[in-house]
Parts: C-alpha cells; sequence; structure tokens
C-alpha cells in the first residue's frame, strides 16, 4: 500500500512488527516542511470530527504538529499558512473551552502517545508497506 506521508518515529518498526515490510526515507528540510503543514490539516480535520473519547488526543495531535513546525521554522512561517495555523488554534481554543478541557489533560495525552509511537523527531515519510 502507497502512502508518501510523515509519520511518528516508531511507526516503521510497529509495521515490521505485524510482518511488513516498511519503505522509508528520511525528509529534508524542505520536504518536512511540506508534510508537516499537510499534517496540521490532517490533523485539525480531526479535531473537528472526533468524538467526544478522542477529542483531547486528537487536540493533542494537532498541538505537537504546530510545535514541530516552529521547532524548524519558528521565524520564516509563509504568512498565509501562519494565519491559517492561527485560526485553526483559536477554533481549537474555543472547543477545548466548550468541552471543558484543560491543558494539563492535553499534556497528560501527549505523554501517552508519546510514550507509544514516539514524535516526528525522525522526519520518516513512509513511501509504502508490502
Amino acid at each position: 500500500m502507497k502512502y508518501n506521508k510523515l509519520v511518528r518515529d516508531k511507526v516503521p518498526d510497529k509495521i515490521i512488527a505485524n510482518w511488513e515490510i516498511s519503505i522509508h526515507h528520511i525528509a529534508d528540510d524542505a520536504e518536512y516542511y511540506e508534510k508537516l503543514i499537510t499534517k496540521a490539516n490532517e490533523e485539525y480535520n480531526e479535531v473537528i470530527n472526533a468524538s467526544n473519547d478522542k477529542l483531547i488526543e486528537e487536540i493533542w495531535d494537532f498541538k505537537e504538529v504546530i510545535l514541530s513546525i516552529l521547532q524548524i521554522k519558528p521565524w520564516i512561517l509563509e504568512k498565509e499558512i501562519y494565519q491559517d495555523i492561527n485560526k485553526r488554534i483559536l477554533v481549537i481554543l474555543d472547543i477545548m473551552l466548550l468541552n471543558k478541557i484543560t491543558e494539563d489533560q492535553v499534556e497528560l495525552s501527549r505523554q501517552d502517545k508519546k510514550a507509544k509511537l514516539w514524535w516526528f523527531e525522525k522526519r520518516i515519510i513512509l513511501d509504502e508497506t508490502l
């Protein structure tokens, strides 16, 4: 199956553990940035469509991607992307307020997910699985 998407650091290991072959590569700065922007859009949509029991986890996923973007290009985010991300952050903050979700709850979710799958630090682009 073909993917061509940024995946968390431990995903290739999980694929191998399921007796599949992971074909992947490490992204350079430009590709990593592009894939993070795509991932931010995906994660935002997942927050918007999340059920109540998955909402905190999805909020953290979005936040994690935004933090990753800011780590590699904190001072040169394109204006349109910056404005779009700001709008999405405001929507997510509204969702958190409406659902009485605290930053502490989001952080607990982050710790759990990090322990299971790690982050995007290795810049792994999953090309396909066999």
